[in-house]
């Protein structure tokens, strides 16, 4: 994917530019000043964060809301794995978690010495835990969260009260779905890479004193 312009060799940060007040000075921009501009942007664009989801949680987690036989509730909705860790930690259902997409997940991270990658999908909930855990999985298309279908998946446990919950997915085993587009002067084509993928986030633990108040997702490079 192009950027919006070139960025300056070995600077890894915007550089200085007019104040508003010099902006409105009339005076021309010179070639230098353009350049940095074009950095400038190009570096905005690189660091910005893709939005995936935005979202209101179930708000405090009730005995419906636990999953399976987690500390006694029972919750049947899907085959009861008998084992309860990682993917089969919850049922997966409109009670214990939310599904966000699809989206085309793009491959332009830089990695060293490597072709270009998939981005990292971060997951952050403003949660109220005094054991709480919570389950974010990337699966491709509008698959069920499976052993063997899960892109990338990644839970954690807090007992931190009200903070907020980061999770961070690589999906390095997306399978990629190559879209042809045209460049916009017209000239030969160009080959972009892109997977459709949903976004999964769970939680389970201790009815009345766990809560999760809203859930994000951004694509970060």
């Amino acid at each position: 994917m192009d950027l919006l312009g070139e960025r300056l060799t070995s600077v890894t940060r915007r550089l200085r530019t007019p104040t508003s007040t010099e902006w409105r000075a009339g005076e021309y921009v010179d070639a230098g000043l353009a350049m940095i501009v074009s950095h400038n942007l190009a570096h905005r664009q690189r660091e910005s964060l893709r939005q995936i989801a935005s979202a209101l949680g179930p708000g405090t987690i009730t005995n419906a809301m636990r999953g399976y036989t987690f500390q006694g509730t029972p919750l049947r909705d899907v085959t009861d794995p008998v084992t309860y860790s990682g993917l089969t930690s919850i049922s997966w259902d409109l009670q214990t978690s939310r599904r966000f997409g699809p989206f085309y997940a793009v491959r332009d991270r830089d990695v060293t010495d490597e072709p270009p990658t998939w981005r990292t999908v971060r997951v952050c909930l403003d949660v109220t835990a005094s054991n709480l855990t919570v389950l974010a999985c990337l699966t491709q298309g509008l698959e069920f969260p499976a052993p063997e279908s899960y892109v990338a998946f990644e839970g954690t446990t807090s007992t931190a009260w009200r903070t907020v919950l980061t999770l961070d997915l690589d999906p390095s085993r997306a399978l990629a779905e190559a879209a042809t587009r045209c460049r916009d002067f017209g000239g030969e084509t160009e080959q972009s890479s892109a997977a459709a993928c949903s976004l999964w986030v769970g939680w389970y633990g201790t009815s009345g004193t766990n809560s999760v108040w809203t859930i994000s997702a951004h694509e970060v490079r």
